[in-house]
This record gives C-alpha cells, sequence and structure tokens, in this order.
C-alpha cells in the first residue's frame, strides 16, 4: 500500500487524548480522528502500518489526506555531492519540540534585529527535522520523503532552515540554486496556536518577578504592590525550572521588575540555556548604566510601557512626568546597545482615540515593535478605573486598522493576537511563585513552584482551564 499512496502534507495533525490524533486537511477542513493504535500506524508508514489502516483507509482518501501517489510528479533532484550531508542542528538557542510526530515546533532565540523565527512544521518539515535529530543524512531523508510525500523537496527546505539559523550552514548548500518549494511545510504559527487546546510545552511564560513599583498606573492588575518577589536563589531555582520545562519565550515584568537587583543574572542563566528574554519596565529606573548592564547580560528585547501616545493620556494614568522618563528609557535602552526596543501600548476606553498617531509615534522615536495589550478592570487599581476595556467591535476595528498599517507601513512591527493564549500556549508565574494561566486573573492558580515543578503544573492547567466555565476572565474577543 506504501507503493501506491502517499500523504498529502497540507494536514495538520494535532494530538488527542492518550496518544491518538486528529487530521484536519488544512484545505478542506475535513477531518479524521486516528485511535492512539491506528494513530501509530500512521506515523510509521509503511506498507505492514498502512495494512491495518484498512479500517479507515476509505476516509483518509475522501478527504484527500492520502493520495494516490503519481510517479512524474516530482522527480528527484540530481545533487549527488550533496548526499552525504548530515545536517547539525546550529547551537543553543535553537529550541524545538513536537506536538505529535508530524507537528514541530521550532524556535531560533537568537539575539536578532527582527521577529526571531518560530515555525510550525508540517507532516513534511516534521520528517526532515526528526531527521537531523536522528543524525540522518540527506540521501535517507530525501529516500524518506519520497516514500512518504512522493516528492523530494528535502535541499529547498534545508536550505531555509540553514538561512533562518536553525542548522548549522553548508556552504554547497547555501549557494546552490534549488527549484522553488511546491510542497507545504510550516503552518503560520498563530494558526496552529489556536488550534491547541493545551501545548505540550508552553511557548511562552510572564514571569512577575515582583509587585514592587514606583508608580500607581491606574489601570494596573495587579492585586498588590508590595511584594519584592523571590529571594535570588528561589528566582534561580525557578529559572531552572524553566528551561527545564522547555519554555521559549520569558518576558519578565512586575510591579516593575528593575528593582530588582539580580535581574541580570536570571538573565544571564536563562540566556545561557537559549531562552530567549524580553523586560517589560515603566522606565523610570532605566538609566544609561543599567541598560548596558542588561545588553551584558544578554537581554533580547525591552519594552517600555505607554497609557497613551501623549502626556495628556499617559500622565493621567501613571502621574505627571511619566510620559518624559518613559520616552528617555527609550533613547537609554538603545544607547545601552539592548538588541531590540519596543514599546508595549494598553489601550483601553479612553486612550483608544489616539491609536491612529501610532505609525508617527513610533517612527519619531526609531521603534520598530509595538505590542498592544488591551485594558481590563481588574485587579487594585484597575477594577476602579474611570476608563473602560474595549467592546468587541473597537478591538475588531483595532486589527482592521493594524492590517492596513502592515501593507502601508511594512517595516513597523505592531502585533495584537487574535484570541486569548492562556493555558493554551502560555502561563504566568507569580511574584508569590504561583503559576496561573491568566495574568489578569490572580486567584485561579494551579499551584506553587516551592511545592511542584513547572512541568508538572503547566500539565494540569488543562483540567482547570476546562473545567471551569468562567475561567479565566471571560474579556477576550476569542476564547
Amino acid at each position: 500500500m506504501s507503493i501506491n499512496f502517499v500523504k498529502n502534507p497540507n494536514s495538520i495533525v494535532l494530538p488527542e487524548s492518550l496518544g491518538g490524533c486528529c487530521i484536519i486537511n488544512r484545505s478542506s477542513g475535513k477531518t479524521v480522528h486516528l485511535n492512539p493504535f491506528q494513530a501509530s500506524l500512521w506515523y510509521d508508514w509503511h506498507s505492514d502500518c498502512l495494512a491495518g489502516l484498512s479500517s479507515i483507509f476509505s476516509n483518509l482518501i475522501a478527504c484527500d489526506l492520502v493520495r494516490e501517489k503519481n510517479c512524474n510528479a516530482n522527480p528527484r533532484m540530481e545533487s549527488i555531492q550533496l548526499d552525504s550531508l548530515q545536517p547539525v542542528m546550529r547551537d543553543k538557542y535553537v529550541r524545538s519540540y513536537s506536538e505529535t510526530p508530524d507537528l514541530t515546533i521550532l524556535f531560533n532565540t537568537q539575539s536578532m534585529l527582527q521577529n526571531n523565527p518560530l515555525l510550525v512544521l508540517g507532516p513534511y518539515g516534521s520528517l526532515i527535522w526528526r531527521g537531523v535529530y536522528a543524525q540522518k543524512t540527506v540521501a535517507e531523508l530525501r529516500g524518506e520523503a519520497q516514500s512518504i510525500f512522493g516528492n523530494d523537496e528535502v535541499l529547498p527546505f534545508m536550505q531555509r532552515l540553514m538561512n533562518l539559523g536553525f542548522l548549522t550552514s553548508v556552504r554547497d548548500l547555501i549557494d546552490s540554486r534549488l527549484p522553488t518549494e511546491k510542497v507545504i511545510k510550516e503552518f503560520p504559527a498563530p494558526e496552529i496556536q489556536f488550534m491547541l487546546k493545551h501545548s505540550k510545552v508552553p511557548w511562552y511564560c510572564l514571569w512577575e518577578i515582583c509587585t514592587k513599583c514606583d508608580s500607581r498606573c491606574k489601570i494596573c492588575y495587579l492585586s498588590d504592590f508590595d511584594s519584592v518577589g523571590p529571594t535570588s536563589n528561589a528566582a534561580q531555582r525557578i529559572a531552572a525550572q524553566i528551561i527545564e520545562a522547555g519554555i521559549f519565550y520569558v518576558t519578565l515584568l512586575g510591579g516593575e521588575a528593575l528593582h530588582r537587583h539580580d535581574l541580570e543574572a536570571i538573565i544571564a542563566t536563562l540566556r545561557n540555556a537559549g531562552v530567549f528574554v524580553k523586560l517589560i519596565t515603566n522606565g523610570f529606573q532605566l538609566s544609561l548604566a543599567r541598560s548596558k548592564s542588561l545588553a551584558t547580560a544578554g537581554l533580547n528585547h525591552i519594552e517600555v510601557s505607554f497609557d497613551g501616545l501623549t502626556p495628556q493620556f499617559h500622565d493621567n494614568s501613571r502621574g505627571s512626568g511619566a510620559f518624559i522618563e518613559a520616552e528617555k528609557a527609550l533613547i537609554q535602552a538603545k544607547r545601552g546597545g539592548i538588541p531590540r526596543v519596543g514599546i508595549v501600548l494598553t489601550l483601553d476606553s479612553k486612550n483608544a482615540s489616539e491609536f491612529h498617531l501610532l505609525p508617527s509615534f513610533m517612527h519619531e522615536h526609531g521603534i520598530r515593535e509595538c505590542y498592544i495589550s488591551l485594558f481590563k478592570k481588574v485587579g487594585m487599581s484597575g477594577s476602579n478605573a474611570q476608563m473602560d476595556s474595549l467592546a468587541s467591535e473597537a478591538i475588531i476595528s483595532l486589527y482592521r486598522q493594524i492590517q492596513i498599517w502592515h501593507s502601508t507601513d511594512p517595516e513597523l512591527l505592531i502585533t495584537l493576537l487574535p484570541a486569548c493564549t492562556c493555558g493554551r500556549t502560555s502561563v504566568v508565574i507569580g511574584a508569590d511563585q504561583r503559576l496561573r494561566p491568566c495574568p489578569f486573573v490572580h486567584a485561579k492558580t494551579v499551584g506553587s513552584l516551592e511545592e511542584a515543578s513547572l512541568s508538572s503544573l503547566w500539565a494540569s492547567i488543562g483540567d482547570v482551564l476546562y473545567s471551569d466555565e468562567n475561567f479565566p476572565c471571560q474579556s477576550c474577543l476569542v476564547r
């Protein structure tokens, strides 16, 4: 059967309970569910295994998840001189894990001036990445790709992985003029992110390293401003758990994280293990010397918080003179050598009227990146704020405007996630060392890192998240 049929690489293979899987035709949306035994046969894909799928094979064909092989569709590429090549992962900054053998998540955490590549590999791309792990040669990978998918496009994709820094570069391959790729090997990360109910590994961690702060923002969602956070030793233990759990990306914040004198040591621990690290600050404490110290520790990215794009709105939330201090912080961060400097803009019912100013504000301050945060009416200050959360219609308008800017001003990276990732692919560590899915809901926690590992607590979040209809806060546009 394997001689006559091949997999459609344009399929999304999601995990289901007890080792089963759900196979979705990405074009049509047609779906076939496999039990654990059938899933194991699907992943192995050879004649003996496929014989065991005979009971559902007609469904796989009807949904165009399996196709009859066309021997003339894509003849094997000629590149004998590269067949003996054994591709190698580049370095510690290449991080990956598999949701299923046919769905692999890759992230390159090197310090880059643009968005670090996050790839979600489908069946074809996953085959290549598994082969890299298994130390297979190009010839072996090409043979498997031809047998399983009926197409030989291993070399062009390996060339792409080298260009993105996932594989050690090989000059002969980098310089090769290869045919244009036709087979789908990866999917947009947000598309898959919101299809996963609960990822095996958290992609992103928000670590509230303290709640102590020198500001009292009207929009703040924190429940207190008193905690100095874990001791330095405890913070290092948490950093070790983040590393052990396989998390790609950590954002450090408070309160005001710059009150932590051990901040650089924490950043260095995470970066030395290949974790991407971002810091969010109000800017009051960001001197030139501190910026240089953070850069030396390896900080990838810093964002200065704004509650408005003019002093009128920003100072109304954060106090007189706060806008000027935030602007100074942007200058100091760039002068200090932090690779990426951006802003996080929190939008509410009042300051949303300034949103149209964002591109000109970014150009004026020499900033390429902005993350949009939506105000939630929660917390000690936020719950009593005069402003309100944006209505759904206003949020949809934001998305539309951002899409227009992506076309008219493509050098600007303005990001507003289209749905909630709480407990799906992201997690929060509070200053009290307790793990929770949502930054805005402090009462819903799943345990303490003083008592259990981050990995085990993450595994338990799925049960909490989907058993409680009121969790986390029901204030996101899409769950």
